[in-house]
């Protein structure tokens, strides 16, 4: 008998591995937002592997994390597929690397790593300054209140850290400052100042958000102070009048202030009141009226005074009004007596 043996020898053939991380979205603005990292592990060897291990540099373990799970088998050529999410708020970039590591029958390892970054870009802050004044229309002297209100249109919180008026100066402690101003919100800083002249100021707001980034915005209100004016002014006929003589009086109203005056009124204390052709007069127009007087034997002799006076109304405040006088000087009455003779037939 005679014996052969042939010996067939299979070569171990180490696993082989390939991974992929992908961040999709992998750039977005502030405030950020959700971004789903995408782990791809290929058995690129010839036989099955068991996937032992997946850990990331930022998150850990991720066995249970999203869909990803260890343990599982990939067969040769074929790739197992696992995503999970997280959340970006701050500008910035976001490095990760995922790691996998497979084990075939023979007890073989291989690893393999990738790595996603994820950017969330800078945005610069963004403010809507208003002001406000109540009221717009004064008379000298007066209070007046002012609203300052600062919006965030921003995609993150600011901090107020600054408001300079141009006729107040900084507002800073006045109002509180500095102060934080959510997504949306506003903040709002009521001054009140006495003001004398017309007016006109712009205040400044400078915010800051939490990379350092600070922006202005301004915003101006006005107060306009009025000067309401009135002027009467009597005129007669005659200088001097004799009892029974007619006396014509004539009287103007004039607007000598810088706004529009209504309900004009004149008032004669010895003849009433006078009408007048105008009851509105705009800065600088008149209004005349006239009457007329029948000199008595009571007036005679001596000075004959009438006292006028006329008033308006401004758009805000007090009536306005102002007198005038005038005299006409009467002559005194002589009476002649004539003798009476009779005659007797």
């Amino acid at each position: 008998q005679d014996s052969d043996t042939a010996s067939v020898v299979v070569t171990d053939v180490e696993p082989g591995v390939e991974v992929s991380k992908v961040a999709e979205p992998a750039s977005l603005p502030e405030p950020g937002g959700e971004v789903t990292f995408t782990v791809r592990v290929s058995n690129t060897g010839v036989e099955a592997v068991t996937l032992t291990s997946l850990t990331d540099s930022a998150y850990g373990d991720l066995d249970g994390k999203g869909t990803c799970s260890t343990g599982g088998t990939i067969t040769a050529g074929a790739e197992y597929t696992c995503v999970f999410t997280d959340s970006f708020t701050e500008a910035g970039t976001y490095i990760n690397t995922v790691t996998a590591a497979v084990q075939d029958n023979e007890g073989n390892s291989a690893q393999d790593s990738d790595t996603a970054t994820v950017t969330v870009t800078d945005a610069q802050p963004a403010i809507e300054v208003t002001k406000e004044a109540n009221p717009t229309v004064v008379q000298p002297n007066t209070s007046v209140s002012f609203t300052i209100s600062v919006r965030n249109l921003s995609v993150e919180p600011v901090a107020l850290l600054h408001l300079e008026d141009s006729a107040f100066g900084d507002l800073t402690t006045e109002c509180g400052l500095p102060v934080n101003i959510a997504v949306g919100g506003s903040f709002r800083c009521l001054i009140t100042r006495s003001i004398g002249l017309d007016h006109t100021n712009i205040v400044t707001a400078t915010v800051e958000d939490n990379e350092g980034n600070e922006v202005t915005d301004t915003a101006q209100a006005s107060v306009n102070v009025i000067a309401p004016a009135i002027k009467v002014t009597i005129e007669a006929s005659v200088a001097q009048a004799n009892v029974g003589d007619t006396i014509t009086y004539t009287y103007t109203a004039e607007n000598i202030g810088d706004v529009t005056l209504t309900g004009i009124k004149m008032v004669d204390d010895r003849l009433g009141d006078i009408a007048l052709s105008s009851t509105t007069l705009l800065p600088g127009e008149t209004s005349s009226g006239s009457a007329t007087y029948v000199v008595t034997a009571e007036d005679a002799p001596g000075a004959l005074v009438n006292n006028v006076t006329v008033s308006g109304t401004p758009p805000i405040g007090p009536d306005v009004s102002h007198t005038d006088t005038v005299s006409v000087q009467i002559q005194e009455l002589y009476i002649l007596y004539l003798p009476i003779m009779v005659i007797k037939h």
